[in-house]
This record gives C-alpha cells, sequence and structure tokens, in this order.
C-alpha cells in the first residue's frame, strides 16, 4: 500500500510541476518563457515515450528534461523554484531509468 501511495505523491509533484510551467510559459517572457515551455513539451512527450517504451529516446528526453528544468528554477524566485525541481528530478529518474524499467 505504500509503494501505491508514494506513487500517487511523486505523481502528484510532476503534475504540479508540469501545471505550474504551463501557466510560467503562457504568461511568462523571455528565457523564462522557453524553459517552462520545453519543460512542458518534454514531460508530455516523456510521458509518451513511457506508453509506448521508447528506451533510447527515454535517455535523451530525460537529460533534455534535466537541463530545462535546472533552467526553469533558475528564472523563478521563491518558493516556485521547487516545482521545475521535481520536474528535473523526474528527467534524472528517467535519464537512470528509475523505477520505470527503461532501457
Amino acid at each position: 500500500m505504500i509503494p501505491v501511495l508514494t506513487g500517487i505523491a511523486i505523481a502528484a509533484f510532476i503534475f504540479a510541476a508540469l501545471l505550474w510551467s504551463l501557466y510560467r510559459a503562457v504568461t511568462g517572457f523571455g528565457n523564462a518563457r522557453l524553459a517552462h515551455g520545453a519543460v512542458v513539451v518534454l514531460v508530455i512527450t516523456i510521458m509518451a515515450a513511457l506508453a509506448t517504451g521508447w528506451p533510447v529516446a527515454l535517455r535523451v528526453l530525460g537529460a533534455a528534461l534535466v537541463l530545462c528544468g535546472i533552467g526553469a528554477a533558475a528564472s523563478d524566485k521563491g518558493w516556485s523554484r521547487l516545482l521545475p525541481l521535481f520536474a528535473a528530478a523526474f528527467g534524472l529518474a528517467v535519464l537512470r531509468g528509475l523505477p520505470f524499467g527503461a532501457g
């Protein structure tokens, strides 16, 4: 039961990070808009790659999400930096193949 609840909590944080980045991509400007837009596209693309089982693409997309998540976090101020860092942590997990069994 605990692993299921942990998975739900992780998914909630990733979804919150996705929604925050979508908001910042729409309302932001400059590099912040680009970084958050890239985070949104990469998270959705990673979800599609997970569903279809593309292990090589997952590694590349995970690395890109780590970089874009850190860039998006650098463009935010205050507590909102945590949300893009959750996306970057998700990218790192995908890059490492955890816990999805990719590659």
